[in-house]
């Protein structure tokens, strides 16, 4: 297709440093003399060999490791809460199916006193409260993984860490930042919560199972599995002083991780029964929490009346992004479909992928070859392994430039998905339309993937769709700025004082599929909330980074969490007094 194409700019992307910190100090189970100590991260329990792996159980606590910071002695610890300790695990989870075990770690961080933690009764168990938190895309290997540099990107400010409130920057003139004591992570540790944050699983062996990068049941039974993991530790930590065998769980993440978060809940109550184990904790899906979630990768023509070219992969495969300390804008393909392609393709042609009694985490459409998809006239299989051994961070910043700007003259992919539709002056890809062709049998491959794993009543699988506690629809948050162009969300000329369209805005989209099952015309079967932030000069300019500093703040003078939108949706799904109903609304005014 010869189309002249326009693109577009991503909004400029905060993006972390990742530093390189050594450890000390092991506590581990019964493989602990395996330890292979490393020359820059010693006695790093994500790097211990787990022998027999296969015949371990969901959950199963393998490693663990006391990493919090001495707040009283050492300046550095400052955005740690002083009332809290953190471990980082490491603990057995499932892959492609449930028959297959991986390795996974994770970070826990609790108050640190067991009488400290919120303790309930609830049908007859000592119940707990545990936000598993969700990040967002850093990176396909251990060192961009937060469990690696939790001082960053755990505890560390917003958008990555969830610490201190902040969003916006010196440059822009919309700079805010809150103090690391009222924020996230402070907060929730005052509410004696309990917080699960895993990596999701990445590949320590060599073999190439690479992160599973938005394949919606690894990620959920990876952040399940945390919890119990988590559960199993603290009661070591804090015996004989700790009871619980019950909590109730919000899933909470943002871009990748919100797609993580939504799975996660979609799957809790089904993953936990078909992996239960004796002596796990039962877990309850309290609510749903998602920051600029990926709603849609590619339209699924049966189930969306919207028109094709609109996906969220059809908004990226033309659009370009500003990074730090890199003169001018790259393609955005190059990096952002080589951890999709690269990751989804090795997991893909794994020997026995597909078997449908064990959940699997992609239809039964046989191998996934990348080259259907990248241009032959350009090394692209070179920059999608080159890619997908880079973290997303400004330490990697000018190698990911480097192999991503030759295409700005030529393609990264081929015309069949790189040349949709130009709708407004901009370039659509051709995911939509190619999809529904019907396509070559390679792309039909592709094609079936990226439709199994959309959200919710989007995907295209037999897997549960809604999330859910018990019979109930568990409540659900959508958050989303109107200028995100990354996951796209960016309000038309005539959209700047009400909410986008579903074909601009993933958040509408995502809220629009679950609206008529949860607010049906004649009933109200569940909460369910969708927030968008519009671009304000001064104050925001309400994109893919900023939306995790907004939704935690209870004003922008003064960003601290409790008083939030977050915090108010976090502490009424625990306490189950948000009442049902459906709501969309512009936010253009703090507090709620």
């Amino acid at each position: 297709m010869n189309t002249i194409k326009k693109y577009v700019p991503i909004s400029a992307l905060l993006l972390l440093a990742l530093s390189w910190v050594s450890t000390t100090g092991l506590n581990a189970g019964t493989h602990a003399a395996q330890v292979q100590a490393s020359a820059q991260r010693p006695q790093y329990p994500c790097n211990l060999p787990v022998p027999a792996l296969q015949k371990r159980a969901p959950g199963e606590l393998l490693a663990w490791h006391d990493i919090t910071p001495d707040v009283a002695s050492d300046s550095d610890a400052s955005d740690f809460p002083a009332s809290a300790r953190a471990w980082r695990i490491q603990y057995v989870s499932t892959g492609p199916d449930n028959t297959r075990k991986i390795a996974v770690c994770a970070v826990i961080v609790a108050p640190d006193r067991a009488a400290d933690i919120h303790k309930h009764v609830r049908k007859g168990r000592l119940t707990g409260r545990v936000v598993a938190w969700s990040h967002g895309t850093l990176g396909m290997i251990p060192r961009c993984q937060p469990s690696y540099t939790p001082e960053s990107l755990i505890w560390g400010p917003t958008p990555y860490g969830i610490g201190a409130v902040q969003w916006g920057s010196e440059q822009s003139g919309d700079a805010h930042r809150g103090a690391a004591t009222e924020g996230i992570m402070a907060g929730m540790i005052e509410d004696g919560l309990i917080i699960a944050a895993s990596d999701y699983h990445v590949d320590r062996t060599g073999r190439r199972a690479l992160h599973p990068y938005a394949l919606g049941k690894i990620e959920a039974a990876n952040i399940i599995d945390s919890i119990r993991a988590g559960h199993e530790l603290l009661r070591k930590k804090y015996r004989p002083n700790y009871h619980l065998d019950a909590y109730d769980v919000v899933t909470w993440g943002h871009s990748q991780g919100a797609h993580a978060a939504m799975f996660a809940g979609q799957l809790l109550p089904s993953y936990t029964a078909a992996t239960a184990r004796a002596g796990d904790p039962v877990l309850a899906l309290s609510g749903v929490a998602l920051e600029a979630a990926p709603a849609m990768l590619v339209t699924p023509a049966d189930r969306v009346t919207m028109p094709l070219g609109f996906s969220d992969l059809d908004w990226l495969a033309n659009a370009q992004t500003e990074m730090t300390g890199v003169p001018e804008p790259i393609p955005g393909a190059p990096f952002i479909f080589s951890f999709l392609f690269n990751a989804w393709a090795t997991i893909g042609n794994s020997a026995g992928l597909y078997r449908p009694n064990a959940m699997p985490a992609a239809p039964d459409v046989g191998s996934l070859d990348p080259r259907a998809l990248i241009s032959p006239e350009a090394e692209s299989a070179k920059t999608l392994e080159a890619m997908s051994q880079l973290c997303w961070s400004s330490e990697d910043g000018a190698k990911i430039a480097e192999l991503a700007l030759p295409y700005k003259t030529t393609p990264f992919l081929v015309s069949a998905v790189a040349d949709g539709p130009v709708i407004d002056g901009f370039q659509h890809g051709g995911f939509d339309q190619t999809c529904a062709a019907p396509p070559s049998q390679d792309l039909a491959n592709w094609c079936a993937w990226f439709q199994y794993n959309n959200l919710g009543p989007l995907g295209v699988n037999d897997l549960e769709k809604l999330p859910k506690r018990g019979r109930q629809l568990a409540p659900v948050y959508i958050a989303q700025g109107n200028n995100d162009q990354l996951v796209h969300c960016v309000a038309s000329a005539d959209e700047q004082n009400q909410i986008p369209a579903p074909e601009r805005c993933q958040a509408s989209l995502l809220y629009e599929s679950l609206r008529p099952i949860y607010c049906p015309a004649d009933a109200q079967n569940g909460y369910l909330e969708l927030n968008i932030w519009p671009a304000e000069d001064g104050l925001t300019l309400a994109n893919h980074s900023d939306i995790t500093g907004l939704v935690a703040a209870s004003s922008p003078d003064n960003p601290t969490y409790r008083g939030s939108r977050l915090h108010a949706f976090i502490s009424g799904a625990f306490d189950g007094t948000l009442k049902p109903g459906c709501s969309a609304s512009l936010v253009t005014s703090w507090p709620r």
